[in-house]
């Protein structure tokens, strides 16, 4: 009886696979940290030696899990991760094995990325102690750099070696994103973890030739005067004058209906060509004064003209932060 049971006990030791030894170990030490409230210190230290023999990096990033631990169980302010540190970096003389990586399997791409984000971390954690120590920004910013842009270095020249320059790319940005759901969004972070300049440089060629192409390839539209005309005329007319036009259209906006409104927005997006969230949401029109200088953007007019084939828009969607293209901005475009 007691043969079969182990049999079928390893039998499904088998299928599930070997328990996180570490991730239960975790659990258990932030689930006893509400018992032991006035003795974190004593209560990390034993904790500690359950895993000392580790090797430097892992003893690391072990101590930056429990911190993780912590914070997602009771917020950033606990003061248990004041006692939570590494209390060790000195290497163990008699580990002579290497460790397993990854459980025993291949490493793959996510796994590379959980560790990186892990030990950046952990050299976040180990700037901000030093400034609390006394460093100068300076001196602490300094020690983070090199040691942050060593183990970019590392990641990059294995992904160089073997990615393709577009995968290097996409990549990186899993890298940052990993470190931005960490909190490392720092401009300093950042300025490190980021593609090589020719990858960058070749993807901008890419994009430019294929915009090119499109634009040589096009795709010509039957009754393309017939459609503007249409557009044109469910466009509401008004007898209004320059400066009471805004008026006027908030009248005559107070009265349509909604399926009028749908109209008049793929009207505006046909004649102007604007996004289609621009228009229903939150882009705006307004005429554009001939300017006196051409050659200047000032709103002093030739007169009270105004163009007839531009218009002043604001509310563009999708600007990537481009100076003069954000939301707020108002600039000519052509209708």
């Amino acid at each position: 009886m007691n043969a079969k049971k182990t049999d079928a006990d390893e039998q499904q030791r088998a299928k599930t696979g070997r328990r996180p030894v570490v991730k239960d170990a975790i659990a258990t030490f932030v689930a006893n940290l509400t018992a032991d409230a006035d003795d974190y210190a004593d209560l990390w230290e034993k904790e500690w030696e359950t895993f000392a023999d580790k090797s430097v990096s892992t003893r690391n990033i072990y101590a930056s899990r429990y911190r993780n631990a912590i914070r997602e169980a009771y917020g950033d302010n606990h003061p248990a991760l004041h006692f939570v540190k590494v209390l060790d970096r000195s290497d163990d003389p008699l580990r002579t094995v290497e460790s397993r990586g990854a459980g025993g399997r291949k490493a793959t791409r996510a796994d590379s990325i959980d560790l990186f984000g892990t030990a950046a971390q952990t050299l976040k954690e180990e700037h901000d102690r030093s400034l609390a120590e006394g460093k100068t920004e300076k001196q602490a910013s300094a020690v983070y750099k090199r040691g942050l842009g060593k183990l970019w270095k590392s990641e990059l020249d294995e992904m160089l070696q073997t990615l393709k320059s577009n995968t290097v790319l996409t990549t990186t940005a899993a890298y940052r994103n990993e470190l931005r759901r960490r909190g490392l969004d720092d401009e300093l972070t950042l300025s490190i973890v980021r593609p090589p300049e020719d990858a960058q440089k070749a993807r901008s060629i890419q994009y430019r030739d294929a915009i090119v192409e499109q634009h040589r390839d096009l795709v010509p539209m039957p009754h393309w005067q017939d459609i503007l005309d249409r557009a044109k005329e469910l466009i509401p007319a008004t007898d209004a004058s320059w400066s009471a036009l805004e008026q006027a259209a908030r009248e005559t906006a107070s009265d349509i209906s909604r399926t009028r409104a749908v109209e008049i927005g793929v009207a505006l997006g046909i004649l102007t060509g604007r996004r289609p969230f621009e228009i229903f949401c939150q882009g705006v029109f307004s005429p554009l004064p001939i300017m006196a200088d051409p050659t200047t953007n000032t709103e002093h007019t030739r007169g009270r003209g105004y163009e007839t084939w531009r218009v002043l828009f604001s509310g563009q969607a999708k600007t990537r932060g481009n100076e003069g293209r954000n939301s707020t901005s108002r600039f000519r475009s052509p209708c």
